[in-house]
């Protein structure tokens, strides 16, 4: 049944297994959010108007300045489900939640007004079981998290004191609180990924490669190229803010997918603090009055601070006339206004 208008991909429960297994994705991903869309609810489906709801939704979510439509995924009252957001582009779900996040609405009114269908509830199991598998995440409740528990106005988890939405909804699995979800709604997603687990489940060499480090894209739009080269054909792009694993370092270029060739200029990357951390390769100082520190090694990073003449520091890492000085933040001064001291790297 599998249909798609735009960008929009509608799907029966085993065809978005196979669309899932078989896509390339370069975000770290540590979390599924769950939500209610309280409108559109049961009221407004009609068996063959899921394209028009989709359409509804991103109009309204333009309307309140959203680049797009919120949400990643969209599951229905038929026990179908809607490829929306690219996954590799964060969404606009759960302050707090969204970097690394997968946003998923189910369409309905789960505050009391809607019961349930049972071909929807299977695909609500199903759909989170199914992304807990392809990203390695452990099913419980801080893999799958309900909107309810974050505070709507800092981004805390507050479990759902403070200011917060009743969504996923009151009656969502029997609640919307964390017990609730413990009780009622986890323990199914571990039984389904019992139910599905099979010897071929089991880890390849590629997942099991090793991470060097975590880091953020640092520009607006980054190419994924084929290999690491300029030249090289251009498989998608990558927004601002979007965390990667970075698996290989090479020329100036990083892998970050541990199989499929996907490579990114690692100039546009910014290293996430406390991922694996560089040793000292000598001491220096700072040689003019005032000194820019970017979080790219080039005149396109942020100004992330501003060091004084004579200001000594170590260098972790050099790339094309810039210098890294710290040993996990992407830091990055101009190496020609460095002078190399005596100093010992500890």
């Amino acid at each position: 049944m599998r249909q798609q208008q735009g960008k929009f991909i509608l799907c029966d429960v085993p065809e978005f297994a196979s669309w899932l297994e078989t896509s390339p994705f370069s975000r770290v991903i540590q979390l599924v959010q769950c939500h209610h869309t309280f409108v559109p609810s049961y009221q407004n489906f009609h068996q063959a108007n899921h394209f028009d709801l989709l359409g509804a939704m991103e109009r309204a979510h333009l309307e309140r300045g959203f680049s797009e439509i919120a949400q990643n995924l969209t599951t229905f009252p038929d026990g179908t489900v809607a490829v929306c957001r690219s996954i590799d582009t964060v969404p606009a779900g759960i302050k707090g939640a969204n970097r690394n996040g997968i946003c998923v609405e189910n369409v309905g009114n789960f505050d009391g007004l809607d019961s349930m269908t049972p071909q929807h509830r299977d695909c609500i199991i199903q759909v989170f079981a199914l992304l807990c598998k392809r990203f390695n995440l452990s099913p419980d409740s801080n893999s799958c998290v309900y909107h309810h528990w974050y505070d709507l106005n800092t981004g805390v988890r507050t479990n759902g004191t403070g200011t917060t939405k009743t969504c996923p909804g009151t009656a969502f699995f029997s609640g919307n609180t964390v017990a609730a979800a413990e009780a009622n709604f986890i323990p199914l997603i571990k039984q389904q990924l019992a139910s599905c687990a099979s010897p071929s489940d089991r880890q390849t060499p590629a997942q099991q490669a090793e991470v060097l480090y975590t880091a953020e894209v640092g520009v607006d739009t980054l190419n994924v190229r084929a290999q690491p080269a300029t030249t090289a054909m251009v498989s998608k792009q990558l927004s601002r803010g979007v965390d990667v694993s970075v698996y290989e370092d090479r020329d100036g270029w990083s892998a970050i997918d541990p199989s499929k060739a996907s490579w990114v200029d690692n100039h546009f990357l910014i290293r996430n603090s406390g991922t694996a951390k560089a040793a000292a390769q000598y001491a220096v100082r700072v040689t003019v009055s005032v000194l820019n520190v970017r979080s790219l090694p080039s005149l396109s990073g942020i100004v992330r601070n501003t060091l004084n003449m004579g200001a000594p520091l170590y260098v972790y890492q050099e790339q094309n006339g810039w210098s890294r000085i710290d040993p996990a933040d992407s830091l990055w001064v101009n190496s020609s206004y460095l002078a190399r001291t005596d100093g010992v790297p500890v």
